[in-house]
């Protein structure tokens, strides 16, 4: 550098710029400069010196800066509370702020910025609270930046509530804090409480910017609100601002992943240009709805344009691959373009091989890994529970866990659903306790499957009490808690929740509807059911094919075969399992000719019957009595769709054994090519009753006691058959025979 005169303030603002640009050379030398001078003794230009070396990443530089000036300012101290945030430091940030009381210096409101960023970054809710009680006893509440960050702060904090007031407090509405606050919800899965905060902007009249409109667009992702993703839309293009590139690729990832393939395609097109966030939004829809093929010419497409791809690209691409060749082939071409060495590849190419069940291969690259991070320990946890591989996926989150590899949000979500499969509750406690640790307990999507974990592993009250401690009970929240109740079989306590939510005025989106008609349906609560089918038409959703479906399941499990029928009416597209629901409904009243009209009927619309169809079929042939029909269909089953169970082989005994041809009964049952279940011999010994044949009732009554099941039922089956028969002496070794077994027991 030539010895030229530069003058404090030129010297402050090359300081400023190398800070900026990061220019740690270029820095240095006008250190030198300073001290030449000596004004690295003076404040300002220490402390501007102690900002520039933070930005630079070189924290101790910026602390021996610090520690040498003859007189330390609030400017100073904030300097180093930044420098120290910026360089993933935030204890030793605040331990500054702490150092600033003891000194009698008070904080501005840049310190309490930085003080509050430090906060957030470590999840330090405590600690942002107590700022936050100075700021407002300061008077620095109504400072817009001071309140942007408080916002940001608390949203990182897994404090979404103390956001929001924060913002209601304020005089003057300011649209970068809801913005602000908006992201933040996005980033933790809360879409619908982002769209709320999006609805109380239009309603303040805040005008909305490009930023607002992706995060809200986003939301719409996040809950497959695609009429309020249209609407964003409309609202888009009367501001002007569908030429945005970053608006208009998320509207392109907003249609994709809301299944409305044809719509993306539409607004790519219409795009000023596509970039490669563009291309990448198109595939991420395209890889969401397995449309493989597409994904690969998005691929080709790209390189035609001249779009080099990027790793977001390959990662997109490797999810799309559903066999050994072509993921090969991707591994291939990632490896061409250099990429393989990149940790987000890395961790796809290890999910991708995990995936297809090569893991051999995937742990060869897991292996090999620099650093095994927690998204690809959850890549191997989670195709391993795919599989149904539950030990090997638990032995996996054990060695995680004891190696101390940091978990993030999805692998405590991956852990818990684990936990939830295999009902490890043990492990589920300790995952709980990292969760309460690591201070993301509080995350919606933890706070959810934490519940589906202690329902499932039959710790009802721990589900209630995560519920209960909730600090925002969201629609996802209170689905999570009916779901898991639904699936577990927990039918009175799921109605429960059901009265608690319409109390609290908790909205119902279509699946918790669905899931409160399934309860209704287990539990028999038929005038519940039908004030919830009220709702839904009030709501104006019923004829969602998803509630149409239940309302079918729901009216057929009740008796009430003309509602269910009108229900089925009403649906725009039915599938197997519409028409299967419907037929069982019938086969439960024993409606023999409705249910095979309904099944001719499915045929001629193209729809392929599945296994529980022909269930359905035998159980109506058996209960009606029609031997010669129940063994055309059996034999239809078998021979035209290769459909054979053990419960089709039960219905087939069934249908035999009540037409009294108990010798075909038990030629099935002797020869089945599935070990008999404990209903098949109680069938045999039924008939057996019914007909009089205590011969095949004894060969019966010996296998069902070699089976597993309720044998209380057996030993009184064959009491009354023997009792029947007037064969006493038979009646009191089975008597003494039920006695020893209950000794044993």
């Amino acid at each position: 550098m030539q010895e030229l005169y530069v003058s404090r303030h030129a010297l402050q603002s090359m300081i400023k710029a190398c800070g900026r640009s990061q220019s740690i050379e270029r820095g240095r030398e006008l250190h030198d400069i300073a001290m030449k001078y000596g004004w690295d003794h003076d404040p300002f230009i220490g402390s501007m010196l102690v900002d520039m070396y933070g930005k630079c990443g070189f924290i101790v530089e910026s602390l021996d800066v610090f520690d040498h000036l003859e007189r330390r300012d609030v400017v100073s101290w904030t300097s180093l509370i930044l420098a120290y945030t910026e360089n993933g430091q935030a204890t030793q940030a605040l331990s500054c702020l702490e150092k600033m009381k003891t000194e009698s210096m008070i904080p501005n409101s840049v310190t309490y910025v930085c003080s509050l960023k430090a906060c957030g970054s470590i999840e330090a809710l405590h600690n942002g609270r107590e700022i936050h009680f100075h700021i407002v006893s300061r008077g620095f509440d109504s400072c817009l930046i001071v309140v942007s960050s408080l916002v940001d702060m608390y949203a990182k904090c897994f404090s979404c509530l103390e956001a929001q007031r924060v913002l209601e407090n304020l005089a003057v509405v300011d649209m970068i804090s809801w913005t602000t606050l908006m992201g933040r919800l996005v980033e933790q899965g809360c879409g619908e409480e982002a769209l709320g905060c999006l609805e109380k902007m239009q309603k303040e009249g805040i005008l909305l910017d490009a930023v607002t409109f992706t995060c809200g667009l986003k939301a719409c992702v996040d809950v497959r609100e695609i009429d309020i993703g249209r609407e964003l839309h409309a609202e888009i293009i009367k501001e002007g601002l569908e030429t945005n590139i970053s608006v208009g690729n998320t509207l392109v990832d907003m249609y994709a992943k809301c299944g409305f393939i044809d719509e993306s395609k539409d607004v790519f097109s219409e795009l000023p240009f596509q970039d490669v966030v563009s291309w990448n939004a198109l595939m991420a829809g395209y890889v969401e709805h397995g449309l493989c093929m597409e994904v690969f010419n998005c691929l080709k497409k790209m390189q035609q344009d001249g779009i080099l791809p990027t790793p977001v690209t390959f990662v997109c691409i490797l999810r799309s691959c559903e066999n050994p060749n072509k993921g090969c082939e991707m591994h291939a071409i990632v490896t061409k373009y250099g990429f393989e060495s990149n940790a987000f590849v890395e961790n796809a190419l290890v999910d991708m091989y995990m995936k297809l069940g090569l893991f051999l291969d995937a742990f060869k690259i897991f292996n090999a890994l620099s650093i095994q991070n927690a998204v690809a320990w959850t890549a191997v946890i989670a195709r391993y529970a795919d599989h149904e591989l539950g030990e090997e996926a638990l032995s996996s989150l054990h060695k995680m866990v004891s190696e101390g590899v940091p978990m993030d949000i999805g692998s405590f979500v991956c852990g818990l659903n684990v936990c939830a499969a295999v009902k490890d509750l043990d492990t589920g406690f300790n995952l709980h306790a990292l969760s309460l640790m690591d201070a993301c307990e509080t995350n919606a999507s933890i706070e959810c499957s934490l519940i589906k974990m202690y329902i499932k592993c039959d710790s009802f009250v721990d589900a209630v009490e995560v519920f209960a401690r909730a600090p925002l009970k969201s629609n996802a929240l209170w689905h999570s808690l009916v779901v898991s109740c639904v699936e577990q079989g927990v039918g009175e306590e799921t109605l429960e929740f059901l009265q608690i939510m319409q109390v609290n005025d908790a909205s119902m989106d279509v699946m918790t509807f669905a899931c409160a008609l399934k309860a209704c349906s287990n539990a028999g609560a038929l005038n519940r059911g039908q004030d919830l089918h009220d709702m839904i038409t009030k709501q104006g959703i019923e004829r969602h094919n998803i509630l149409m479906n239940t309302l079918v399941d729901f009216y057929a499990k009740c008796g009430l075969l003309v509602e269910a029928q009108k229900s089925f009416d009403m649906l725009s597209h039915r599938n197997v399992v519409t028409w299967t629901t419907l037929m069982t409904g019938y086969a439960g009243k024993g409606e023999y000719g409705l249910v095979f009209q309904l099944f001719e009927r499915m045929r001629r619309e193209g729809i392929y019957p599945d296994e529980v169809t022909f269930l359905s079929l035998l159980s109506v042939c058996s209960h009606s009595g029609v031997v010669e029909e129940g063994l055309k269909t059996f034999i239809a089953m078998h021979e035209s769709y290769s459909f054979l169970n053990a419960d089709h082989l039960n219905c087939l005994v069934d249908i035999f054994g009540r037409a009294g041809q108990l010798y075909k009964a038990s030629v099935i049952l002797e020869n089945m090519p599935f070990q008999p279940k404990p209903l098949a011999w109680f069938t045999v010994l039924g008939a057996c009753r019914k007909w009089g044949d205590v011969n095949l009732a004894k060969n019966a009554f010996q296998g069902a006691l070699n089976s597993t099941g309720d044998q209380t039922s057996v030993f009184i089956l064959m009491l009354n058959i023997y009792a029947h028969a007037h064969m006493w002496e038979d009646v009191r070794l089975v008597e003494s025979m039920r006695e020893m077994s209950y000794r044993v027991l």
